[in-house]
């Protein structure tokens, strides 16, 4: 149990208490600079209309003595298999990095075991859980597991995902220094090709263009993954409504970075950036292909960072994936991870943990053998 606050927990189970959270809980995520933007209730809540498939709501709630929310854990409940699993909203393969608890800043330390507690609380121990993509800062996901496991909880560790990020010095300058003599050369030529280029320029989206931006996000990230045989998420209907309504939701609470490359009038290039705290997270972008000549792409990341260097950002996260342009401008790993966790029984705990920890192990050795 923690030292600093003895929470009382509420699960909200329909769409009509999820609502009725959203005052409280943007109230709560704007207390903490540390919050994911991928935790905000606007985000959840596209998520969930478009992208979570079928569940059932069970947002995790602990308020402190006075009814004042201390803590939220959006959780969803997914039905179909005889034990249902219950995950962290916005998990997935494209859809939302750094998950876990909106808290308040002082209860960081504690986190864990409130974490617990709530599970303890307002789950029966037979149930079974994934908490995904938890940024491991002060080894948190552990700490979680160790917590649980005090009710004779096994867990195991899964899905390692790198997220590398860069820290930004105090002037573009440095930041420049701190790039490569070839790799620092390039982007300044690419940069000054797009300021010359004649009816070419860089644009800064508003929340009034959001529609027209995200449009043509859509278009530029298919056609340059089509372009490199791979395929775009945004081919998924659901995926592209849900980046509608999600970046909406952004740029109208101030949270969105829209930019863009354009050339004539058209969008040859957009990236798509999040702020929060002292950081800015790069979740998406775009290009034709018969522009990359241009460049649009690596100019518009210098000129999203030179912008968070002046603002004085502290951090741009590339997000998942490590994709090596990422190192290039001089991002290194944080690591994201998820845990599962199973109930104190032989059926539906022990076995299941069995098996998925030699699936991991397995997983793990292939790997090796495979760098040999």
């Amino acid at each position: 149990m923690t030292d600093t606050i003895q929470c009382r927990w509420n699960l909200a189970t329909t769409v009509e208490e999820f609502t009725a959270l959203q005052p409280e809980w943007e109230t709560l995520f704007n207390s903490n600079a540390a919050h994911s933007p991928f935790l905000t209730w606007g985000w959840t809540d596209a998520w969930l209309r478009h992208l979570a498939g079928p569940h059932e709501l069970r947002i995790l709630e602990g308020r402190d003595e006075s009814g004042r929310l201390a803590l939220l854990l959006p959780l969803v409940k997914r039905p179909g298999n005889r034990i249902p699993w219950i995950n962290t909203c916005g998990y997935g393969p494209d859809s939302s990095d750094h998950l876990g608890a909106i808290h308040r800043p002082e209860l960081h330390r504690n986190l864990p075991d409130l974490i617990a507690q709530g599970i303890a609380s307002s789950f029966k121990k037979d149930q079974r859980f994934c908490l995904a993509n938890l940024g491991t800062l002060d080894q948190l996901p552990q700490n979680i597991a160790s917590s649980l496991g005090r009710s004779r909880r096994r867990h195991t560790i899964v899905g390692l995902s790198p997220c590398p990020a860069t820290q930004l010095p105090g002037s573009v300058e440095e930041f420049y220094l701190g790039l490569s003599k070839n790799f620092r050369s390039q982007i300044r030529r690419q940069h000054r090709k797009v300021l010359q280029a004649e009816d070419t320029a860089f644009r800064r989206y508003e929340n009034l263009n959001t529609e027209a931006f995200v449009e043509a996000l859509i278009r530029l990230n298919r056609a340059r993954l089509a372009a490199k045989g791979d395929r775009s998420s945004l081919e998924d209907e659901r995926f592209c409504q849900f980046m509608y309504d999600a970046t909406d939701y952004m740029a109208q609470t101030g949270r969105a970075w829209m930019d863009a490359v354009e050339s004539d009038g058209r969008i040859i290039g957009a990236a798509l950036n999040f702020i929060h705290g002292n950081t800015v997270s790069y979740y998406m972008g775009g290009i034709e292909p018969e522009n990359s000549g241009l460049s649009p792409g690596n100019a518009l990341f210098a000129t999203v960072i030179e912008r968070a260097i002046q603002e004085e950002f502290q951090t741009y996260d590339f997000l998942r994936g490590s994709e090596p342009y990422k190192y290039r401008w001089g991002a290194t790993d944080v690591v994201d991870v998820s845990i599962n966790v199973y109930p104190d029984s032989l059926v539906t705990g022990m076995i299941p943990w069995l098996v998925d920890s030699a699936r991991i192990a397995a997983r793990k050795l292939g790997r090796r053998l495979k760098s040999l």
